[in-house]
């Protein structure tokens, strides 16, 4: 028995004739460290912190941020008058990117790390 099946429009405008789905308000994700508090100790993936080439230290403020550490969300972060302060986990390390330089301060979504607490 042959399983290929035929279609009789292309696939892109059987799926353009179709609405959408839309996202129900319960599960968006509204968890940024953008909307954070501060002063209240959160967890984020060590990958949401990016480092240029002269050892800048950059957030991204879009990502999530967790209440409870667990899996990859390993890394505190707190916002506070002075800055967002990282206090990375046991194990995570960084590379300098030559890549990272101007672009980044140039995406909306990173800002600048004040302190890195080892």
């Amino acid at each position: 028995m042959n399983a290929l099946v035929r279609i009789s429009k292309p696939v892109t405008n059987w799926v353009a004739e179709r609405a959408h789905a839309r996202l129900p308000d319960a599960l968006e994700d509204r968890s940024s460290l953008a909307d954070a508090p501060f002063n209240v100790l959160l967890y984020m993936t060590p990958w949401s912190m990016q480092v240029d080439a002269e050892g800048r230290c950059w957030i991204n403020m879009s990502a999530t941020a967790h209440e409870d550490p667990g899996g990859t969300v390993s890394m505190g972060v707190k916002k506070t008058d002075r800055g967002i302060v990282v206090y990375p986990s046991r194990g995570n390390t960084w590379k300098r990117s030559d890549r990272m330089g101007e672009s980044v301060v140039g995406f909306k979504d990173y800002a600048p790390v004040s302190e890195v607490i080892a």
